[in-house]
Formats: structure tokens, C-alpha cells, sequence
């Protein structure tokens, strides 16, 4: 797995996982089947999941998530990048496939 995710990376939700939101304030609960943990996130992980489930590949997950924040887009790919590598870590996203090289 590379350790950087390219704009061209193509994310996804694992199959054996699923996010539902939960309350007003944003968050959501995330379930690994594989590991039968529930996790809660806030509403910057309920984001970033929702963009990847709508978008996929990484360019246009963070121009979603730009659109959506009064953020620097550097910033955004930064911090967004780092949660997306521990979802990968955690067994929630996963690379769907990885750029030609």
C-alpha cells in the first residue's frame, strides 16, 4: 500500500463496513463487520466518509470537502489524508484501486 495517497487513488468504504449518522451535530456511528466493533466519529470523519462514498478518487473527495469547509485546500488534503490512512489502518476505507504507474 503506498504511504502517500495520490489524487488519482480511487478510496472506498470497505464491504465490510458500514457508516450510519446519527443525531443533529454530524457524527456517526461506523461498524466493521469483520471485527463487529462500533465506532463513533464527528462530523469532519462523517465528511470525509460521505465525500469518499460519493466521489471516490482522492482529487475529487477533497474538492467536496473544500467546497464544504472555509479551509486552505493544502490544509484540508493534509489533515485529510492522515484520517484517511488510519480508516485504511483501522479497516474502514480501503484503496478500491491504485493509479497506473
Amino acid at each position: 500500500m503506498p504511504e502517500h495517497i495520490s489524487p488519482e487513488t480511487r478510496l472506498a468504504v470497505r464491504e465490510d463496513a458500514s457508516f450510519q449518522p446519527i443525531g443533529d451535530e454530524g457524527e456517526a456511528v461506523i461498524l466493521s463487520f469483520e471485527s463487529g466493533q462500533l465506532f463513533t466519529c464527528n462530523k469532519t470523519t462523517r465528511a470525509l466518509l460521505e465525500a469518499v462514498s460519493r466521489k471516490g478518487v482522492w482529487a475529487d473527495v477533497l474538492d467536496a470537502l473544500a467546497a464544504r469547509y472555509d479551509a486552505p485546500r493544502e490544509k484540508i488534503a493534509s489533515d485529510m489524508a492522515a484520517m484517511a490512512r488510519r480508516l485504511i489502518d483501522g479497516g474502514i476505507l480501503t484503496i478500491a484501486d491504485e493509479p497506473d504507474a
